[in-house]
């Protein structure tokens, strides 16, 4: 710290080397004039030394005066963002929820975005010319939602596709006599209305099987030498018909039927079904036409002999299979476990409101026996789900987000139960990832090369294959996990982030106002900009004008951050976000060259409004088993209906096939019709905004 303080002002102005100076002019003033000399001297370093004592406070006072001023500046700082977070969280809570704004608000000629009577910058509003190129939506006028005054309706919507009961409805003998002379009254046509019916109810299937016994003389095991078929050689149906030697004789049938859909049973349960015509009087040649073994009349001895064939063999008794079932013995059907995961994890509905709507219907079922029919389906969906997630990693390019999930289970060295569900959208599929970290690791792990194959996986894996990323493209927002992902990964910003950044700013401190609203101006020219090149033919000479109106766009914007980064009066949120588009401004630009992303990130953040309705809803999971089972129906109900596929009948589908492959998972060929088609249109992601 300097002793020279004559650049301050006020009591702190203070020079202790020019009092020194007059306190050696005094003294050998003193002396010339014949005064005691010894005595002013001694005076003199008694005022020297005090002078010493008054710098050394100077020096201290400057230095606290520093140390204060710095702490009022941090201070002030941290004020200025606590403002601006309390902004950020007061719009949350109880702003709108729509990030849309009225044309006041956007459009520069009605005086929304230059407010208070500010000049703005002629390169921060769109020119005349451009104008007159794109409408943009907030010029268009504005409606009041549903049926217009002085228009004609549509009228009451009919749903002919709705299962229909026709109920007629008459009335009694009494009612339909005149109340005067008595007579009937004649029917003269139909009077039809509709209504909508809600109608849910949980019925209880009983499966009566009827159980058979055999009354010929076949023998139950195959003949020696010969090896028991396996199921799946059994033929479907088996029909056994008596020789016209035998027609007159009275005949005893037994029939069992059951629908084809049926898996093949065990080899003790075939045929599936069976018709057998057996007389006492021809057992041989009932049993030959059967074709459950060779005769067994002496007379047959004198035929040539035959060699011995394998043929299905039935048990004394049998019975009809039981319907599919994806859960082995389960006590919930497909349709009702597909309802379950519709209301749970499509709806957000947790168990124990599915439980007390139940109980109302009569059915009072157990939360542990809904959990472990849960619990059941992991492994079934297992395998559908690693399929998406290979489909999703070679899709071209990628949305990406992330919201936290509750786990309430303990891991060694994990504090808390804060989980992480992370989002990734393909334009054809959509897949959810649990994972117990937010760092750069899941988008790493999801988006890298699978494991090699096992050793006795005769694919062979070339070594210098590109990864599925290289000059792929994610689209993110500014988390910082998101910034530090592979090299070769192109990586596209969101402009919503950017127009969030710039609202916060303007709400939080009043003199940026004006700065605010143009820049939100600005970038609601680049939707309308982006929107109109969209909707154009490629190439077409209406996409090469608004391609080249987009250019402007970049270039003029670019102009426009560059000297307001450089204005030393900007204030410090403003600055912020200027450096924010300086650092991102190529990733900013990618939709330029790159037609098929939109501007925003905002199709994940719809996707993980998912994660969070259920996060809101039942509060997490209590098991890993429980999240990922979450992630699981997320991945498939979501792709789904990105495919246009109902995903009732897509989940009911796979269930089926399971089932029907004996409770084994599916070949990749058989999982192949489940994932999204080649021909498949892709999904409103591309090109939204």
């Amino acid at each position: 710290m300097t002793r020279d303080s004559r650049n301050l002002d006020g009591p702190f102005a203070f020079d202790s080397e020019r009092l020194a100076s007059q306190a050696e002019i005094g003294t050998r003033n003193a002396t010339d004039i014949g005064q005691p000399g010894p005595e002013w001297r001694q005076e003199v370093e008694v005022l020297r030394a005090t002078v010493q004592d008054y710098a050394l406070a100077h020096d201290t006072l400057l230095a606290e005066i520093h140390r204060l001023r710095q702490e009022n500046r941090s201070l002030r700082d941290q004020l200025d963002a606590a403002q601006v977070k309390i902004v950020q969280l007061a719009r949350q809570v109880f702003g709108r929820k729509s990030e849309r704004q009225d044309a006041s608000a956007t459009s520069p000629e009605s005086g929304g975005a230059v407010p208070d009577g500010a000049s703005p910058n002629p390169e921060s509003v769109p020119s005349p010319t451009e104008e007159s190129t794109t409408t943009t939506p907030a010029a268009r006028p504005q409606r009041s939602r549903g049926q217009q005054p002085g228009q004609p309706g549509h009228g009451r919507r009919r749903h002919p596709d709705l299962p229909t009961d026709h109920v007629f409805l008459t009335l009694s003998e009494a009612e339909q006599r005149c109340p005067r002379c008595g007579l009937y009254a004649q029917k003269d046509g139909m009077e039809t209305s509709e209504q909508l019916d809600f109608v849910v109810e949980i019925r209880r299937k009983v499966y009566h099987r009827q159980r058979y016994r055999r009354i010929c003389t076949c023998p139950s095991e195959t003949p020696t030498g010969a090896e028991a078929p396996a199921a799946t050689d059994v033929p479907a149906t088996t029909e056994a018909t008596v020789a016209p030697e035998a027609s007159a004789v009275t005949e005893e049938e037994a029939v069992t039927e059951v629908p084809v859909a049926s898996p093949a049973p065990a080899a003790t349960d075939v045929p599936v079904t069976t018709k057998a015509t057996v007389t006492p009087e021809a057992p041989a040649v009932a049993e030959e036409a059967a074709g459950i073994g060779a005769p067994a009349t002496p007379e047959s001895s004198a035929a040539p002999e035959a060699p011995v064939v394998n043929r299905p063999t039935t048990p004394r008794t049998f019975t009809a299979p039981l319907p599919l079932n994806v859960i082995p013995r389960g006590l919930f059907t497909i349709n009702f476990l597909v309802q379950l995961l519709a209301w749970k994890y499509g709806a957000g509905v947790p168990l124990h409101r599915l439980r007390k709507f139940w109980a109302w219907q009569g059915a009072a079922i157990a939360a542990g026996t809904l959990v472990g029919a849960l619990q059941a389906l992991v492994p079934v969906l297992e395998p559908l789900y690693q399929a998406i997630l290979a489909f999703n990693r070679e899709e071209p390019w990628w949305h990406a987000d992330e919201t936290h999930w509750k786990v309430f289970i303990d891991y060694e060295g994990k504090v808390g139960h804060r989980w992480w569900i992370w989002v990734f959208i393909g334009p054809r599929s959509t897949v959810y990832v649990l994972s117990s970290t937010r760092s750069a690791a899941v988008p790493k792990a999801h988006l890298q090369s699978p494991p090699p194959p096992a050793e006795d996986d005769p694919t062979p894996t070339p070594g210098d294959a590109a990864p599925p990323w290289l000059n792929k493209l994610l689209l993110t927002d500014f988390y910082s996990a998101y910034r530090a992902m592979f090299d070769g990964l192109l990586h596209a910003w969101c402009w919503a982030h950017i127009r969030r950044k710039v609202l916060a700013a303007g709400e939080a401190v009043p003199a940026l106002a004006a700065w605010s609203q143009a820049w939100i101006a600005r970038i609601a020219r680049l939707y309308a900009l982006h929107a109109a090149r969209a909707a154009a033919r490629p190439q077409s000479a209406a996409w090469q004008e608004a391609d080249q109106a987009l250019r402007r766009w970049v270039q003029d914007t670019a102009a426009v951050w560059q000297r307001e980064l450089a204005d030393p009066t900007m204030a410090d949120q403003a600055h912020k976000v200027l450096a924010t588009i300086q650092r991102q401004w190529e990733g900013l630009i990618l939709f330029l060259d790159h037609l098929e992303i939109p501007l925003d990130n905002n199709e994940a953040e719809r996707a993980a409004r998912t994660a969070v309705m259920g996060r809101k809803n039942y509060y997490g999971s209590r098991a890993e088993w429980s999240g990922k089972l979450a992630a699981m129906l997320w991945t498939v109900w979501m792709t789904a209906i990105q495919n246009g596929r109902d995903p009732l009948a897509y989940l009911t589908a796979y269930f089926t096939a399971y089932a029907q492959n004996g409770h084994q998972p599916l070949s990749s060929a058989a999982l192949a019709a489940f994932l999204p088609q080649p021909t498949a249109t892709a999904n409103a992601t591309e090109g939204t905004g």
